[in-house]
């Protein structure tokens, strides 16, 4: 099993110095947004050397879109993924991971059966899109997103989502953050996931150190080990008062002393 941590934890610097600075905490690889990526479309080479230099690996790039559920943006939605997995490919990246449905921010709205099955039919193609290019794709449910909760996952699985070509990529901070059970998605759908992130948060939904907050981990993990398990990884949060080099590299110590039997790629 890998570790690494999402870009988005790092609040300073350029693209370059934030690889940098998390090559430095000793993890193998790193999760960035695919926005981040689009200045190098057309020369891979030159973000190939930043990764080197940082001695990481792209564990994935996380790809959002505002049209997912808009039928006549359906093409230019999977040509954009499609894109971005042919970089990924390039990079040697290993996983899109998709957004779970479109930003709805504070104002959650329902969305219609027919939005649900238009969610599921771009997230298939995207997920075969992916597979031309040998490259992974996960949904994940996210805070603030048309799928969010259990039930959102349920539902989207009901119109239409294939497990076999999309795959999972957990985070309970994100259930807990709106009061929905956040060992639900674990507990039933361990054997669908292949990508993780981990965070934790304290009882007023702040970040805290892993392993420190309210989220029992072990009870998160347990499902994932007894699917077997073995993919990357992700620490994405962080804690006031506490820099991004001095959590990621707790929660990597975190991490392989409380599982010493997993075979740690570190």
């Amino acid at each position: 099993m890998r570790i690494g941590c999402q870009i988005g934890i790092w609040k300073e610097g350029d693209l370059a110095e934030k690889i940098r600075g998390i090559g430095a905490t000793g993890v193998q690889g790193v999760e960035t947004f695919t926005t981040q990526l689009k200045p190098y479309h057309d020369d891979p080479g030159r973000f190939t050397s930043l990764l080197e230099e940082a001695r990481l690996l792209l564990s994935g790039a996380y790809f959002n879109s505002k049209d997912f559920v808009d039928p006549a943006a359906e093409e230019a939605v999977v040509a954009e993924a499609a894109a971005d997995c042919a970089f990924l490919a390039a990079v040697g990246g290993h996983f899109l991971v998709v957004n779970g449905g479109p930003w709805v921010g504070d104002e959650k709205r329902a969305f219609s059966d027919e939005e649900f099955a238009q969610l599921a039919r771009v997230l298939n193609r995207i997920a075969e899109a992916a597979a031309e290019h040998g490259v992974g794709a996960v949904m994940h449910p996210h805070l603030k997103c048309m799928v969010e909760t259990p039930a959102d996952v349920d539902r989207l699985l009901a119109a239409g989502l294939s497990q076999e070509r999309m795959g999972l990529c957990v985070h309970a901070s994100h259930q807990l953050h709106i009061g929905a059970d956040p060992y639900a998605i674990y507990e039933k759908h361990g054997a669908w996931v292949r990508y993780a992130h981990v965070g934790d948060a304290d009882a007023s939904n702040k970040g805290a150190l892993l392993g420190e907050g309210v989220l029992d981990q072990k009870r998160l993990m347990q499902p994932l080990l007894d699917a077997g398990f073995d993919g990357w990884i992700i620490i994405e949060c962080g804690k006031e008062g506490v820099s991004p080099h001095e959590y990621t590299r707790h929660a990597t110590t975190y991490l392989t002393t409380t599982w010493p039997a997993v075979a740690w790629q570190i």
